[in-house]
């Protein structure tokens, strides 16, 4: 019963988290480009996630928003 009440107290307490969906619209498959595509969605959603814009976010880090780097960031 303890346990119970403890997971209960524990799911009520626990921190919220918040996610964002992003969806890109694909006109003419045979032109899209998926490297420009996923950087400028880790790029929109880094700036809305932390309200900084991305000129100073690059200004402290420059390859911050490189492919491989935003790779990496998005798992």
């Amino acid at each position: 019963m303890t346990a119970r009440i403890s997971l209960f107290l524990a799911c009520l307490l626990s921190p919220v988290a918040n996610a964002l969906e992003y969806r890109v619209d694909v006109t003419e498959p045979s032109l899209f480009n998926v490297e420009e595509a996923i950087q400028n969605v880790i790029v929109g959603a880094a700036e809305n996630l932390t309200g900084i814009p991305v000129t100073q976010m690059t200004t402290d880090a420059p390859d911050l928003f490189s492919l491989s780097e935003a790779l990496v960031n998005s798992y």
